[in-house]
């Protein structure tokens, strides 16, 4: 596939009529905004509006690779490579691809390959071709470079439904950071412009880009169309629920001050309508694990209670009737902890111990994939697959 064409649809519009779009639109955006003040005095809503929409007029062509397999991605330990994991196959396939590393930031996302929802894409940071964002099929390993995605510092999240991905591009260092930095005053260097900065939401299936302008930081998806975000940022108490469609922000919705709800910690069903997170007043001797309808901050709970670091990572299975956990039990290897895995099902509300492991991910309604510490003498950990219906589990290599 070719990495460098157009699209800003997904159907290769020719430039000269990128152009002749752009030109039209900023004409009408133009009169829109001298028409600010009467369009907003006309209006009888509380709403405000941004009349003008965000255009993206690219110069790279995009096409969906196919996929229809469920796989997961990881790093090889050796080769430091990304392999696929194919679910059915219950085999690793090796992608040959180096991506980034596994530092991240609050608010920002993850520098680490991220996997849609179900499980058929994984997004990815190119290092070696200007940290580009990359899209690849976990079943056919063909790979698709996002547009005009170059300098992409954090893959931020996936909706639910696995048709939109969000990334940020902070545009690469300045002329104060590198002087600053330690580069020696006698050299020179080049910049490149990116072509955005900011958030930036992609979808997937038509290859369309909307820079996410008014946002600052993103704790995840509420639904397909909704994101949450903290006002002030990452550690920011008041919540705004951001529509990516209409730009509209809500401050009806989290109108109150979710003051002791964890940072990084909220986890949202599928169709947008619960939330699970951890909650502490005070998180050395009180915190607990509560499912509840959004906004409110009670509901079914606590599922679990203890100390803050006791448990972590609450998320909801794709159909939202499970709910999987960690629960730390102890120390196998020092300063690092060890968990078990707890499944709660949310209609009975019975809560089960499985096997232990960390940072669980579902695979379908009935299966995780998680790792685990192996030994003692050695803070590695393995990945492996349980199936929630046969109790069995599998390591992955």
């Amino acid at each position: 596939m070719p990495e460098n064409a157009d699209s800003s649809n997904g159907r290769g519009a020719g430039r000269a009529g990128l152009v002749a779009v752009a030109g039209i639109s900023a004409l009408v955006c133009v009169a829109l905004v001298l028409n600010t003040a009467l369009i907003i005095a006309k209006r009888s809503t509380n709403t405000t509006a941004y009349d003008c929409p965000t255009y993206s007029t690219l110069e790279e062509t995009w096409q969906l690779p196919k996929s229809q397999r469920m796989g997961y991605p990881y790093q090889d330990i050796v080769t430091k490579e990304l392999k696929i994991y194919d679910v059915a196959a219950n085999s690793s396939k090796n992608t040959g691809i180096k991506s980034s590393g596994y530092a991240g930031a609050l608010g920002y996302g993850e520098r680490i390959p991220m996997h849609s929802p179900n499980m058929y894409y994984t997004a990815y940071i190119d290092p070696s071709r200007n940290s580009s964002l990359w899209v690849i099929s976990n079943e056919t390993l063909e790979k698709a470079r996002v547009p005009n995605s170059d300098f992409t510092s954090y893959i931020t999240a996936w909706s639910p439904n696995s048709s939109k991905l969000i990334y940020y591009i902070d545009g690469g260092g300045t002329i104060s950071s590198v002087k600053n930095g330690p580069t020696p005053w006698e050299t020179t260097e080049r910049f490149i412009s990116p072509k955005t900065k900011g958030f930036v939401l992609f979808d997937v299936t038509s290859g369309r880009t909307t820079n996410l302008w008014p946002v600052e930081s993103i704790d995840s998806f509420i639904d397909n169309e909704r994101i949450l975000i903290r006002t002030g940022g990452w550690d920011s108490k008041k919540f705004v629920a951001f529509n990516t469609r209409t730009f509209e922000a809500d401050y009806s919705t989290f109108s109150g001050s979710y003051e002791d709800l964890g940072v990084g910690q909220i986890n949202f069903s599928s169709d947008g309508k619960l939330w699970t997170y951890t909650y502490s007043s005070d998180p050395t001797t009180d915190a607990s694990i509560i499912v509840a309808q959004i906004p409110t901050i009670t509901g079914k709970g606590p599922i679990d209670k203890g100390k803050w670091a006791d448990f972590q990572w609450p998320r909801f299975s794709p159909n939202g009737e499970k709910l999987v956990y960690q629960r730390k039990v102890g120390y196998k290897y020092p300063g690092r902890p060890e968990f078990d895995l707890q499944v709660v099902d949310l209609k009975t509300m019975q809560n089960k111990t499985i096997t232990r492991g960390d940072n669980a991910i579902w695979s379908g309604n009935t299966m995780l994939i998680a790792s685990k510490l192996v030994s003692s003498t050695s803070p590695d950990t393995k990945l492996f697959i349980y199936d929630l219906e046969t109790n069995q589990e599998t390591y992955i290599e």
